[in-house]
């Protein structure tokens, strides 16, 4: 083989080695840029999902709050009934109590 011919081969190789590690590093960049990309795209998605979340949480807390508060109507409701029936027959049975007594 020629002088020429080896130096045509080792430039070849050198430069085949030279593309080789430059697609190597071009890959890992890609790698690295392409982790970080996700790594952000992950952190907006969660702080959404937090945000939604504190949302939902926030709306049940005030619908529950609405909740509660017409049931405590209906208690004040039924307790001032029960209340009111109570003294109609505390009335009945004073009356009831008061005739034995003059009847005796």
């Amino acid at each position: 083989m020629s002088l020429e011919a080896i130096r045509k081969i080792t430039d070849t190789e050198q430069s085949y080695q030279q593309k080789k590690e430059e697609a190597i590093a071009a890959a890992q960049k890609l790698v690295i840029e392409a982790e970080r990309g996700g790594k952000l795209h992950l952190e907006k998605a969660k702080a959404q999902a937090e945000s939604e979340a504190r949302g939902l949480l926030k709306e049940a807390e005030r619908k529950a709050a609405i909740h509660a508060g017409e049931l405590m109507k209906e208690a004040e409701i039924r307790c001032e009934d029960l209340r009111k029936t109570a003294e109609e027959r505390l009335e009945k049975v004073v009356g009831m109590v008061v005739e034995r007594i003059v009847s005796v």
